[in-house]
C-alpha cells in the first residue's frame, strides 16, 4: 500500500540563500547604524509653535490645580486667571452669564493659593465640576503679574492605569512573547521621541530620517517578538526592501519638482540642513529672527 507524506510550513532556507539574507542585513544594519550617526539631532534650541508659546514666547508653563466650586455669575470679573486674595469681585452686570470656577492651585510658585476661571457656557467649552483635577498654564508679564487658564483635564493617572492594563493583559495572553513585544513598543517610542521627531525638527532631510528610524524599529521590533530565526531573517528583509522602495521612489518623485537652478543651490548646502525645495525655490532653515531663508532662483 502506498502511503503519502505532507509536510507543512514554508521550506527551509538554502545555505546561499540564508548566506545572503545574513549579509543583506548586516550591510543593511550598518547602513542604518551610519545614517543614524549622521542624521542624529543637534539638540540646538528652536523657535517655539505659536500655540505653544506664552505671552513671552516662552514654553507654556502648566500647574496642577483641583476645582473647588463652579457657580453661574455675571462674566467679565476682574478676578479672572488671578491669585485670589479675597472672594472673587462680581462681573459686569448686563453682560451675560458665565460659568466661575474656583481652583486651587496644586503646584508651583502659588501652591496652596486659589485662582478664578472664567468660561462662557456653551459646546466646546470645559465643564469644570467641584473635585475635578485638571491643569492650569501659568504665565508672567513683563511687569511681574502672574495669571491662570484652564489649559487640559489631568489625564496623568487614567493614561498610567489603561497603560498598565494593557501591558499586564498582554504578558498574560503571550506571556514571553507579549513581554518581548511589549519591549519593542517601548524602543519604537524611543526611537522616534529621542532620534525621529527632534532631528526632524532641525531641518534634516524627511525621507531618510524616516527610512533609518523606521528600520532601526523593525530590527527590534520583528527579532523581540519573533525571535532570532533564517525565517524571521528573511521577513525583515523583505520588509525592509520594501521599505526602501518605497523611500527610493518618494525621494525620486521630490526631485523631479525641483529645478536644475534649485538643485544647484541643493548641491551647495548640507543635505541635513537642507529643508524643502519646489520647482521655484529652495528653502532652508535660518535664523530665528528670520526661520526660513529661500531662494527664488
Amino acid at each position: 500500500m502506498a502511503h503519502s507524506h505532507s509536510h507543512s510550513g514554508p521550506a527551509p532556507l538554502s545555505p546561499l540563500a540564508a548566506r545572503i539574507v545574513v549579509v543583506a542585513l548586516a550591510v543593511i544594519g550598518l547602513a542604518v547604524v551610519v545614517g543614524g550617526v549622521l542624521l542624529w539631532p543637534t539638540g540646538s534650541k528652536v523657535d517655539i509653535p505659536l500655540p505653544f508659546q506664552n505671552g513671552a514666547g516662552g514654553a507654556v508653563t502648566t500647574e496642577g490645580g483641583h476645582v473647588l466650586s463652579s457657580s453661574l455669575a455675571d462674566c467679565g470679573s476682574p478676578s479672572s486667571g488671578q491669585v485670589l486674595t479675597a472672594p472673587p469681585a462680581p462681573g459686569v452686570p448686563g453682560s451675560g452669564t458665565c460659568v466661575q470656577s474656583v481652583v486651587a492651585i496644586d503646584s508651583g510658585p502659588n501652591r496652596g493659593a486659589t485662582t478664578m476661571l472664567e468660561f462662557s457656557p456653551g459646546p466646546g467649552q470645559p465643564n469644570l465640576l467641584a473635585g475635578d483635577t485638571i491643569r492650569i498654564s501659568r504665565q508672567v508679564d513683563q511687569q511681574g503679574s502672574t495669571s491662570y487658564a484652564f489649559y487640559d483635564y489631568e489625564r496623568t493617572w487614567p493614561l498610567i492605569a489603561m497603560a498598565a492594563v494593557f501591558a499586564i493583559v498582554i504578558v498574560v495572553v503571550a506571556r514571553w512573547r507579549g513581554l518581548r513585544a511589549l519591549i519593542g513598543i517601548v524602543v519604537a517610542f524611543l526611537v522616534l521621541v529621542v532620534f525621529l521627531l527632534p532631528a526632524l525638527r532641525d531641518g534634516a532631510p524627511a525621507v531618510p530620517v524616516a527610512l533609518v528610524a523606521s528600520a532601526a524599529i523593525l530590527y527590534a521590533v520583528i527579532y523581540l517578538a519573533h525571535g532570532v530565526s533564517l525565517r524571521t531573517s528573511a521577513a525583515l528583509l523583505g520588509t525592509l526592501t520594501a521599505m526602501l522602495l518605497a523611500g527610493y521612489c518618494l525621494g525620486a518623485q521630490s526631485n523631479s519638482l525641483i529645478s536644475p537652478d534649485c538643485q544647484k543651490t541643493r548641491t551647495t548646502r548640507s543635505p541635513r540642513t537642507w529643508a524643502m525645495c519646489r520647482s521655484k525655490a529652495c528653502c532652508w532653515p535660518g535664523s530665528s529672527s528670520a526661520p526660513w531663508v529661500c531662494s527664488t532662483t
